[in-house]
């Protein structure tokens, strides 16, 4: 089903598959939310944990003797299962079939490596992957799977009926259906499942015309970012910010204007390429003319193996013709990153003179400043009950360097256990102010920034860093906290 010329890939493309290539549309779909609107897998194979041990099915003996595939051709479940190990448990210094086998025969019994069986198991099935992947599914348009009751490969039922209530325990919106068939016998022809379920289920959960919500529209401008990314094309992406746009990276001090944008992902590119990028929107806020856009993200560059993640918040603004461009971001990850200077590079930072500020806006820049200075005083004075009465029940924040905390329930624990442990520091100097901000009424957009000047333990420094909250209207017509999102600066040390 080719996407339309107006319409963006991922909300007009989706993928299906049968048997093991609905186990390879499933997986496609979680790594890759961003390239499918939606994803129908017909009685896909290794959903879920076996009733019988994946180890009994190959033969362990002829699979040691075998200098090739071609000496298991006659032997279906060894051949099959020397692929599989070949791909999820691939060892290239251990020819002729390169693979680790997670089990061998000695003596005439079974002898497990534990190990290798878990390496294996925990990046092959898909109930084992879900827990790092059900954010992506949940940002899916659809997601449906099958399978038959009848199957005589009763571990393909158990595992998918597992798969079925894992989803429904992390919260993924899903369509699973049980039907009276055997393994793939009720797919094709004219009354087959393909024709009356996976295409009627394509029709109405593809979009096939222009981006029509809130949310289609800024998937798909993100579309647009992610492709400047992995062209690495800074000037690309520097294009999809407005010409005064400010962007925050996590280690890299606020950048304003297309020109300090684009010069910051130059120099990044220069150390390295990103090679992966994976945006998945949580959730999107419509203002109007201005969409602010929370989610997470996993990444991977050129330099390093391993994927990071993280999270991000995009401040879309509406233009005259309808498309979307940025009037501000900020990015940061999930934990700390080894090598924080390779993040930063040395751009002259802009003024940070008083805002002038409309009279309307003139109660909300008081408000702001007044909190601000109430929320230095807390820092500095270690006051986490002060910190907490500025964000609704239901706010999200997202700290430097740790996932997201939702809720009260979740953001009193981790600001206590934060200022704990700061509870041998001394704050000489805290101050906390407002780059900007924009007033919507019900809601009110802040950039603000921090600086703090410590002292420990006979040691001494400065934290300085920002980001982005999203305050909103009560119903008394106070302001809280709705959404915020931190970063540090990398601060280069003084000589």
């Amino acid at each position: 089903m080719p996407p339309t010329a107006r319409s963006p890939p991922g909300i007009s493309r989706g993928i299906a598959g049968d048997g093991p290539g609905a186990y390879g549309a499933i997986r496609f779909g979680m790594r890759h939310p961003e390239m499918f609107g939606a994803v129908y897998g017909m009685q896909p194979v290794a959903s879920g944990p076996n009733i019988q041990p994946t180890h009994s099915r190959p033969n362990f003996e002829r699979m040691a003797r075998a200098t090739s595939l071609d000496d298991l051709r006659d032997d279906g479940f060894s051949l099959i299962f020397t692929s599989i190990y070949q791909a999820f448990a691939p060892n290239p210094d251990r020819p002729p079939l390169f693979f680790d086998p997670p089990a061998r025969r000695v003596d005439g019994r079974i002898v497990v490596d534990s190990d290798r069986t878990a390496r294996f198991k925990q990046g092959f099935a898909l109930t084992a992957l879900l827990p790092a992947y059900a954010d992506n599914l949940k940002s899916l348009r659809g997601f449906k799977f099958d399978w038959g009751r009848q199957d005589t490969l009763v571990d393909h039922v158990y595992g998918a009926q597992a798969f079925s209530n894992l989803l429904a325990e992390y919260g993924v919106p899903n369509e699973a259906e049980e039907h009276g068939g055997g393994f793939r016998d009720r797919h094709w022809g004219e009354q087959g499942r393909f024709y009356t379920d996976v295409l009627p289920f394509f029709a109405r959960h593809l979009l096939f015309g222009p981006p029509a919500t809130p949310t289609e529209r800024v998937n798909a401008a993100h579309a647009k970012l992610r492709q400047a990314m992995l062209a690495n094309d800074a000037d690309a992406r520097a294009m999809l910010y407005r010409a005064d746009a400010r962007s925050m990276p996590e280690y890299q001090p606020v950048l304003i204007g297309t020109r300090q944008i684009a010069a910051y992902h130059r120099a990044m590119r220069g150390r390295r390429r990103v090679t992966s990028y994976v945006p998945v929107a949580s959730e999107v806020f419509d203002l109007g003319n201005t969409l602010v856009e929370i989610g997470t993200f996993t990444i991977r560059w050129s330099d390093r193996a391993d994927e990071e993640r993280g999270k991000y918040a995009h401040v879309w603004g509406v233009e005259r013709d309808g498309s979307l461009r940025l009037k501000a971001d900020t990015w940061g990850y999930f934990r700390p990153l080894a090598d924080p200077a390779g993040f930063f590079t040395a751009i002259p930072e802009p003024s940070s003179s008083p805002i002038p500020l409309a009279a309307g806006d003139r109660s909300v820049g008081e408000f702001l400043r007044a909190h601000n200075d109430r929320d230095a005083e807390a820092v500095r004075t270690k006051d986490v009950e002060a910190k907490l009465v500025d964000y609704t029940d239901d706010a999200i924040f997202m700290p430097f360097a740790d996932t997201p905390k939702r809720g009260m329930a979740e953001i009193r624990p981790y600001l206590t256990a934060y200022t704990a442990a700061g509870s041998g520091a001394t704050f000489r100097d805290v101050r906390v102010w407002t780059l900007a901000f924009e007033n919507y009424g019900a809601w009110v957009i802040e950039y603000p920034k921090f600086r703090v000047e410590w002292t420990a333990g006979g040691q001494s420094g400065t934290v300085t860093g920002g980001g982005i909250r999203l305050w909103q209207r009560q119903a008394g017509g106070s302001l809280k906290l709705h959404r915020q999102i931190g970063t540090h600066d990398y601060v280069v040390a003084s000589r």
